[in-house]
């Protein structure tokens, strides 16, 4: 980008940011010495860069460390210039900042605040784009960093544009924390629902208007066992803290284990994906075949297949479990754990998911997806989790995990409802996401309006910009000559 690529007034000037401030690359004291680290000043990474003003790290820098640190002076601009470029922050103490991130400390005759927020600005970010090297990481060093067109304004407008900013800001930032509560509270929301349905308080009117149907059991006496898999227990004993959870069901309902729903053919089957030697090895998968199914690909309640690695050929006859079919209940159970979806197509599962495979005589299959999803089932699969290198219920102990059970009918009147209520909730969210976007481009609308001189009104009897930077041209060789001299 070269002078003249976006207008600015007549009285603002274009500059290099090398000609505004003192210019640095931070560093990483070595780790190996644990005496490098402690509580004296904080040391500042790019995840802490988040277009705010910070005062602290996530880790900090002991009296020796920072000797070896490049430390910042309070009211300097970070931007993050290796990998996810453009990331700022500015600081309200002194810090040390790792070899990831470029900072400049202004001049007195800028004001610190309007270089923080032109950093922020799509010019800038438009500028680090083009300067980062052509590598898998996109970089952009001192040198290139120190090379940024940067639109000079008169120091006056230079206060006046920031505080025009941060009125406009504050009020999206307003906007934000009102979608994140409305967020939060839809997430409430759709869980009370769930702790509803699975206690039967959903249905509870449902049961009331329709005594002779809601009172039907699941008669397990009647369903003939069929135990044909000699992994699968018997498990009838409720562990102690579900008691109570069991005592507030309605009468009507059971609560059984998943090994007695298999055992009792409600549950038809339950498997996860190859282990050991049958696994795919990573040079065996393909842009085509079927779908490998791990914990990332699902979320949302929904299988993303189109993100998913492909088999087929001589990999794909290896396996010999984890084929799912349509109408199969898929859980992670490992890795991240509890996610619920229902797939739709042929499919091969991974050792990090779980197929359920119901009997849709006794279950409907939408009913055991978001029981699976629900608080009571969810409790249970925290309570199980094995933490070796990553959470992991296993098989085996899936199988002593409950749910609670109504007849056929009044689960589909819960799935019905549920449902509905989704569908509302999926729209608001929907929403709130399109609202959330518009305000993150208003944002840099508003940026890009400062930084074009359009934001405030001009003032042309104040000193012109190339005023300033001259001065500043002058004080700065002034220093330069005082060091060598000294």
């Amino acid at each position: 980008m070269i002078e003249g690529a976006w207008d600015i007034p007549e009285n603002w000037v274009f500059t290099k940011v090398k000609e505004l401030g003192k210019i640095n690359t931070g560093n990483t004291p070595s780790k190996k010495d644990e005496s490098n680290y402690g509580k004296y000043i904080p040391f500042v990474k790019p995840p802490e860069l988040n277009d705010i003003v910070i005062d602290d790290a996530n880790d900090r820098l002991s009296k020796k460390g920072a000797q070896k640190a490049r430390i910042l002076s309070s009211n300097s601009v970070l931007v993050s210039c290796i990998g996810n470029l453009g990331k700022t922050a500015m600081n309200k103490v002194p810090v040390a900042f790792n070899q990831q991130i470029n900072a400049i400390s202004f001049f007195d005759e800028i004001e610190p605040k309007y270089g923080f927020y032109f950093f922020q600005s799509p010019y800038a970010k438009t500028q680090l784009k083009a300067l980062a090297s052509a590598t898998t990481i996109p970089i952009v060093n001192k040198s290139k960093f120190s090379s940024i067109l940067f639109p000079l304004a008169p120091l006056s407008e230079q206060v006046c544009i920031v505080g025009r900013v941060e009125e406009l800001l504050s009020r999206l930032t307003a906007g934000v924390r009102s979608l994140q509560t409305a967020q939060t509270r839809l997430e409430q929301y759709r869980q009370a629902t769930l702790r509803q349905a699975y206690t039967g308080k959903l249905t509870q009117k449902w049961r009331e208007k329709n005594p002779e149907i809601g009172s039907n059991l699941l008669n397990l006496d009647l369903i003939p066992q069929v135990k044909v898999r000699r992994d699968v227990p018997k498990i009838v004993d409720i562990p102690d803290d579900l008691f109570i959870y069991e005592d507030n069901l309605p009468s009507e309902w059971v609560f059984i284990s998943i090994a007695d729903l298999l055992n009792h053919n409600i549950l038809l089957d339950l498997k996860d994906g190859n282990h050991g030697t049958n696994h795919p090895k990573k040079d065996e998968f393909r842009n085509e075949g079927l779908p490998f199914i791990v914990a990332s690909d699902v979320y949302d309640f929904k299988i993303h297949y189109e993100n998913a690695k492909k088999i087929q050929g001589e990999p794909l006859k290896r396996l010999n479990v984890g084929f799912s079919f349509p109408d199969d209940v898929i859980l992670t159970h490992k890795g991240t754990v509890g996610r619920v979806a229902i797939n739709n197509r042929n499919c091969v599962l991974s050792p990090q998911t779980t197929y359920y495979r119901v009997n849709q005589n006794y279950l409907d299959i939408r009913y055991i997806a978001y029981a699976l999803l629900s608080p009571i089932f969810q409790y249970q699969l925290v309570k199980s989790k094995s933490q070796t290198t990553r959470d992991f219920v296993s098989i085996s102990k899936q199988y002593r995990l409950f749910l609670p059970i109504p007849n056929i009918t009044e689960q589909r009147i819960i799935v019905y409802e549920l449902d509905r209520l989704y569908s509302i909730i999926d729209k608001i969210r929907m929403f709130i996401n399109t609202i959330n976007k518009r305000q993150q481009v208003l944002r840099q609308s508003i940026l890009k309006v400062a930084f074009e001189g359009r934001l405030v009104p001009q003032n042309h009897e104040e000193e012109p910009a190339r005023i300033l930077l001259e001065r500043i041209k002058v004080q700065k060789s002034r220093k330069l000559k005082q060091r060598r001299l000294s």
